[in-house]
């Protein structure tokens, strides 16, 4: 099976110790859901914390909820309140935070119903702004499900 994310490649390997991080309690966000059958009794329980050794030994451990069979969405819905939000909606909410913060449309990606057509160049900040500051910039997630805010 083809990995979905490389976690030791770059910029994951330098990104992950922060996306592991929950910004509240500073320790590492938990997994909320039950382990595989074959991880039972591991650190793998849904209040466990997620390490990165975790996530490097075991990649396919990490899957997106549409990668999930139908029956384990609607007991997690029912279990977490966990719903599925498509990558185009999540596109879509992000391209509407960056055009207010760039005060320009399609800054990243051009959105053509529910797909994107990534933008090649190089992104131009404007005068009064820097990348450091898009990315200290606080975005609230309404959603959850695929992870399209990470």
């Amino acid at each position: 099976m083809e990995k979905l994310i490389d976690f030791e490649s770059y910029p994951m390997n330098k990104a992950l110790k922060v996306l592991l991080q929950d910004k509240s309690t500073k320790k590492n966000i938990i997994w909320a859901t039950d382990p595989p059958p074959n991880l039972i009794g591991m650190e793998y329980s849904d209040r466990s914390q997620i390490t990165i050794n975790q996530i490097i030994s075991l990649p396919d451990v990490i899957q997106p909820r549409i990668s999930k069979f139908s029956e384990e969405q609607q007991e997690r819905t029912k279990k977490k309140g966990e719903v599925f939000t498509p990558a185009w909606v999540c596109n879509l909410m992000n391209n509407l935070c960056d055009e207010e913060w760039f005060e320009k449309k399609d800054v990243f990606n051009q959105q053509e119903e529910r797909r994107w057509i990534t933008n090649k160049e190089k992104i131009k900040f404007p005068d009064t702004k820097n990348w450091t500051q898009y990315v200290d910039s606080r975005r609230l997630e309404i959603t959850c499900g695929q992870n399209g805010f990470m």
